[in-house]
């Protein structure tokens, strides 16, 4: 999750907003990837698309706490990560800064983000992967049919 605060960071920091008219999509059900403390990762499983080699998936990061990011006070950011299935690559494409109230504070553009290996020692982007690229549900992993009401019930009760 440490690479996932990095990421956010970097990319928040990364570049102008376009204008607040695309927003990577988030549909469900949403599969809990992974966390610890500082965040938890869903993969947004209803927008889940393949052509050839290539997929794509939004994530969605939790923070548990506002993490304050180039003035921007974040609580979640929806990315639309694209996966070479083949190579077992992914890159984000395009990332929406929420607010602890989920409320869209920033739209980030990464068309020329470059691609990273996914590894055994990320989980949570190897679940992403198979889940993108083949429809293979994460065993074992926490399902919700929204994550709005998830995060705001984690938010309310810490649960």
């Amino acid at each position: 999750m440490r690479m996932i605060a990095a990421l956010a960071a970097s990319l928040i920091a990364a570049g102008p907003a376009l204008a607040q008219d695309f927003t990577p999509p988030v549909g469900g059900p949403f599969y809990n990837t992974g966390g610890n403390d500082a965040a938890f990762s869903f993969a947004a499983a209803g927008t889940a698309k393949r052509e050839g080699d290539v997929a794509q998936m939004t994530r969605i990061v939790m923070f548990t706490r506002v993490r304050e990011i180039e003035g921007v006070e974040v609580g979640r950011l929806d990315t639309m990560m694209e996966y070479q299935c083949e190579k077992a690559q992914m890159r984000p494409t395009i990332i929406a800064a929420r607010g602890m109230d989920n409320a869209l504070l920033k739209v980030i553009p990464r068309p020329d983000a470059e691609w990273q290996d996914i590894t055994a020692s990320n989980l949570a982007a190897a679940y992403e992967l198979e889940l993108a690229c083949n429809g293979i549900v994460p065993a074992e992993r926490s399902v919700f049919p929204d994550i709005d009401v998830r995060i705001n019930r984690y938010r309310a009760t810490g649960q």
